[in-house]
């Protein structure tokens, strides 16, 4: 039997925001609104609203107020003070939604070298995108509109500052990601934002994490920051596969001191919050 264990040790209410909402922005949005749904979707304490985007009306759900975020930046809760480390790759450095929350080590290693894209011939990782994976994160963390919009944010790249060059792709990918949760450990911060998995998803049916990237995952709680861990995107219950076992299995590890939060993807419709159906789940045994 496999269980989950999730621990977070006392920390302030701004940090914990911070990480509330890893994967959904504030707004998203959804479809057109039917005729039958404007009545419903339109109250005044309902997540959903009807807006325009792109001069068209459609259906969006704010995500801060379901999950209580809104109600305390009212009470003056935004995050100030804390400092969310986050690792990603192909991060923007100049988005406007979030250039004011960098701190000056994520801007320092920016501007480091060209990056992979002109540093390597050897590219196994996903290019620069404008708007891509890296900028969502981090815009939903601590954008103008984020759950904990006066956060430091500390982006570590894995494609750039912390990039590991190698011939065969699943090797630069652990590695890369292991760098860049070397780096962490020795950062100031409470919270690691950590979307991306530890072992190269092509290995996970056979492979389990490292003893390397092990050790950095224990050298980052034992340092008394929280991980909050993406569980995985392959629609399979946790610990079914070698990977997500040992993902399991390091959670519960006394090591980790309870700092592991493995977190699924949520979506939200039929007016109720759900697990999506890609998002890797508990295990039901």
């Amino acid at each position: 039997k496999v269980s989950i264990m999730l621990m977070l040790r006392p920390v302030s209410i701004s940090t914990a925001l911070s990480v509330l909402l890893l994967s959904s922005s504030a707004f998203t949005a959804m479809a057109k609104p039917s005729e039958s749904l404007r009545e419903a979707l339109d109250r005044p304490k309902s997540p959903i609203h009807i807006v325009y985007h792109d001069g068209e009306e459609v259906v969006a759900v704010n995500h801060k107020k379901i999950i209580g975020a809104e109600g305390a930046h009212r009470q003056g809760i935004t995050g100030s003070g804390a400092k969310v480390l986050v690792v990603e790759g192909n991060f923007d450095p100049t988005h406007s939604d979030y250039v004011n929350n960098l701190t000056a080590s994520t801007l320092a290693a920016a501007n480091v070298s060209e990056g992979f894209l002109t540093d390597y011939v050897v590219r196994p990782l996903a290019t620069y995108l404008e708007g891509g994976h890296a900028t969502h994160v981090s815009g939903t963390i601590a954008g103008k509109s984020g759950v904990a919009p006066d956060a430091d944010l500390r982006v570590i790249d894995y494609t750039k500052e912390a990039f590991f060059p190698h011939e065969d792709v699943t090797v630069s990918a652990e590695r890369s990601v292991r760098k860049a949760l070397q780096i962490a450990a020795q950062s100031k911060g409470d919270v690691v934002n950590l979307s991306q998995a530890l072992v190269h998803k092509a290995l996970h049916e056979t492979r389990g994490i490292s003893s390397e990237t092990r050790k950095a995952m224990i050298d980052v709680a034992q340092s008394g920051k929280i991980i909050v861990m993406a569980a995985g995107n392959e629609e399979i219950e946790l610990g079914t596969d070698a990977y997500t076992k040992s993902l399991v299995e390091l959670a519960a590890s006394p090591e980790m001191k309870g700092r592991l939060m493995l977190v699924g993807a949520l979506g939200y419709g039929h007016f109720q919050e759900r697990i999506t159906p890609f998002s890797d789940k508990p295990s039901l045994q």
